[in-house]
């Protein structure tokens, strides 16, 4: 007689491979799920930085606030947590041009226990992993945002999820000279951004003229000379003009050579001739305060 059908012992054995089967299918699509997600991570993370560059070239080399970024650079997206966006306040009111250092670094945890440190960062964009746990969190005490590898169980940033987990975050910094580069600030003006000097009262006992430069790739000294016949008792102590102690200002026009230079940056110099007008009396004036005289 022909027997039809399985035994128990077979059917077992197809309800395993099945199972094998599924088991497997099931860990592959969670892997190109979560590579998926790595993918969209690498790529938000991309576009935010290249969005926070093109911001800053159009804005005078000036970086934008966190309520600016996340409401008009980042590519967050439906059911997605806010990237982490973190940069130099300093670089938010004055061009990245100005600026040899920053206070802001970056630090590297290796699988080792080693760790590499990143100094005078501008800004660093980090996204959550296919995790959906953002990690990452800037040490404010230290201004500093530390990174980890892959191995490492943790969660550095409780909000909006709270969860130990192996550190899945991608992330993406830009140094101070970097952003310079993009910025081209080689080829722009290293220059006084001071107009003029005020004006100040006969007698007086107290002065306060700064000078301010922009655009300078490194640190800068700044001196200036007399070139009229009488300082009027002001003295120069970078970067700022003050009455000489003891003494009081003198009426007249007090004349300054001032050269700005780079520290770091060989051949990048300027000069430009100030005067400080110290009247008799506040109404004496004409209102206009210091200015510049011809030639420089």
């Amino acid at each position: 007689m022909k027997r039809v059908g399985f035994t128990l012992i077979e059917l077992a054995i197809v309800i395993t491979i099945i199972g094998i089967i599924l088991a497997g299918g099931t860990q592959i699509m969670k892997l190109r799920k979560e590579k998926a997600l790595t993918q969209i991570a690498q790529e938000d993370v991309k576009v935010a930085k290249e969005a926070v560059i093109g911001n800053a070239i159009i804005n005078n080399g000036t970086l934008p606030d966190d309520d600016f970024f996340q409401a008009n650079l980042s590519p967050e997206k439906t059911n997605q947590h806010p990237l982490l966006y973190v940069h130099d306040s300093a670089l938010e009111d004055t061009s990245a041009c100005g600026f040899s250092t920053t206070s802001l670094k970056v630090e590297i945890e290796k699988k080792d226990g080693s760790t590499q440190t990143v100094e005078n960062v501008a800004f660093i964009i980090v996204a959550e992993g296919a995790n959906r746990n953002l990690q990452t969190a800037l040490d404010s005490a230290n201004n500093k945002v530390k990174l980890y590898h892959a191995a490492k169980t943790v969660d550095d940033e409780p909000n909006p999820v709270d969860k130990d987990e192996p550190y899945d975050d991608i992330a993406q910094w830009v140094t101070l000279k970097e952003l310079q580069s993009e910025l081209r600030c080689q080829d722009k003006e290293f220059r006084f951004i001071t107009d003029s000097l005020p004006s100040a009262e006969e007698g007086d006992t107290s002065y306060d003229g700064s000078l301010y430069v922009e655009n300078n790739l490194s640190d800068v000294s700044i001196s200036c000379s007399l070139c009229s016949s009488s300082d009027h008792n002001l003295m120069f102590v970078d970067p700022s003009f003050s009455v000489k102690p003891a003494m009081s200002l003198t009426k007249g026009q007090a004349c300054f050579d001032c050269t700005a230079s780079e520290d770091d940056t060989p051949n990048r110099s300027i000069t430009k001739r100030y005067i400080i007008n110290i009247n008799d009396d506040p109404e004496d004036g004409d209102g206009s305060g210091g200015g510049i005289l011809p030639g420089l």
